[in-house]
């Protein structure tokens, strides 16, 4: 009896590796323990051979297939032909529940002929501003537990829409924007839980057109719920002369907890004479927010908006602005806290942060945002302004003045000593004899820098995303 079991063990093995070996065939991967099979599915732009999604000759149109027979576990490929393969509708995603376990992976594919760049491509000459269809890709209905992975979205009213949904991630994807969004998380409904979005690359370009209004944030969020944004790179450049743009917008009905860190913000935005345009605007947020280790650049001329503005939450239990580095050109201010609701028990610090503001106004606070802040360890510049460094309930404080209020005791109000601050060739890494380095307050969970590197590598945390 031993020796039959033995054999019968042998044979579902190899039946499970050879249908493992070939990406062009249905698998189906089940554990002699009673794992769930995990299968494999194959998009192209159109249908092909018998359309069941069994192999890239039978492949599914990404328009029209069966979403509800997708499970957790599976992975769904798309067919990026030999280099490249253009998909020119909105692809809507509203039937794909990958249930509580392993998440449903969408991807490119593997092997030869269908491994090239996989592009969602919208002509934004005729605007098609649908809230669903004028995207390129649409997450709604009763979809959650999805990955999406190194997916290519160019253009479109609003790239990427997610509403209403759950636990979705979005891992090294490129999203190319001239206008409106690249992502747009729950605009319509509440209801959206869980969005991780990390390696991923999201540039705004718009025209230079002197007189000519444009509209167009890397990230706008309405409603939302746990939403984890990290180690990205995301940029926006040029524009018109009166262009609205922000990196991040987090706006209108309350979202609750939110992560931002190891990211690269920047606004090389060259004309933004009357536009607002923020590096990260949030309000009517609630909850836990915690945003450490970015890299923040802003080089738009002649705006006075803030690279981080924070206002109006209806409760906060913990505002944690940790170990970010700041640079910003042309009357860019830093960080704006105002509005606030605290709640009685909250946690709310401003700690370890390099902030490099060439115009006016390293950090500002208002007097009804004051509550249980702590503000401390900062080391904050303004070259043009020294005697406007700070502000407090709209009034400017030196130095001297900021510390009298109980601000920065330990901090101080030094250049930082980026190692570069030249105009795309930034580098906010501390150079030789930066008053960042060591200056730091210990922040136990957070343990690496911006790079990976472990903190501390001296005898305190440096301020500032890295540590030297």
């Amino acid at each position: 009896m031993k020796f039959i079991y033995q054999n019968l063990l042998i044979i579902l093995l190899l039946i499970g590796c050879n249908q493992s070996k070939d990406e062009g065939s249905s698998s189906v991967l089940k554990s002699l323990s009673g794992e769930s099979k995990r299968n494999l599915w194959f998009v192209s732009n159109i249908e092909k051979g018998k359309a069941d999604g069994t192999s890239w000759e039978n492949a599914w149109s990404y328009s029209n297939f069966p979403q509800d027979i997708v499970k957790g576990g599976d992975t769904i490929f798309v067919d990026g032909g030999e280099k490249e393969l253009i998909y020119s509708n909105v692809w809507l995603i509203e039937n794909i529940n990958g249930g509580y376990g392993e998440p449903v992976v969408i991807m490119n594919g593997k092997d030869s002929n269908h491994n090239g760049q996989v592009v969602f491509y919208r002509d934004t000459t005729n605007l098609d501003m649908d809230w669903k269809t004028g995207h390129n890709l649409y997450v709604g209905g009763h979809s959650r537990n999805i990955k999406f992975k190194n997916l290519k979205f160019i253009y479109a009213y609003r790239n990427i829409g997610i509403d209403k949904v759950k636990k979705i991630y979005f891992d090294s994807c490129t999203v190319l924007v001239n206008y409106e969004a690249g992502f747009s998380v729950g605009d319509t409904k509440p209801g959206t839980d869980s969005l991780i979005v990390e390696n991923c690359n999201l540039s705004v370009n718009y025209p230079n057109v002197k007189g000519k209004w444009y509209q167009g944030d890397c990230w706008i969020q309405s409603i939302a719920d746990n939403v984890t944004i990290r180690n990205n790179y995301f940029v926006i450049t040029n524009g018109g002369d009166n262009t609205h743009s922000d990196v991040i917008q987090i706006y209108g009905k309350t979202s609750t907890n939110l992560q931002i860190y190891n990211n690269i913000f920047r606004n090389n935005k060259t004309y933004s004479y009357l536009g607002n345009n923020q590096i990260m605007y949030i309000t009517s947020i609630n909850g836990i927010v915690k945003i450490y280790n970015n890299v923040i650049i802003s080089s738009s001329h002649y705006s006075q908006s803030p690279m981080l503005d924070i206002s109006a939450s209806d409760e906060l239990d913990s505002l944690l602005i940790y170990n970010n580095s700041f640079y910003g050109k042309h009357q860019q201010r830093g960080i704006i806290v105002s509005g606030l609701h605290l709640s009685p028990n909250s946690i709310t610090q401003i700690k370890n942060n390099a902030i490099y503001s060439t115009g006016n106004v390293a950090i500002a606070i208002d007097k009804a945002s004051v509550g249980n802040i702590i503000i401390n360890n900062n080391i904050s510049f303004a070259p043009d302004n020294p005697n406007q460094t700070y502000q407090y309930d709209g009034i400017y404080k030196s130095f001297v003045e900021w510390q009298m209020l109980g601000f920065d005791i330990y901090g101080a109000n030094k250049n930082p000593k980026y190692i570069s601050i030249a105009f795309d060739k930034e580098n906010l890494q501390s150079a030789n004899g930066s008053p960042c380095i060591n200056a730091g307050d210990s922040v136990p969970w957070i343990k690496y820098d911006k790079n990976g590197i472990k903190r501390p590598q001296g005898s305190a945390y440096d301020i500032g995303a890295y540590e030297r």
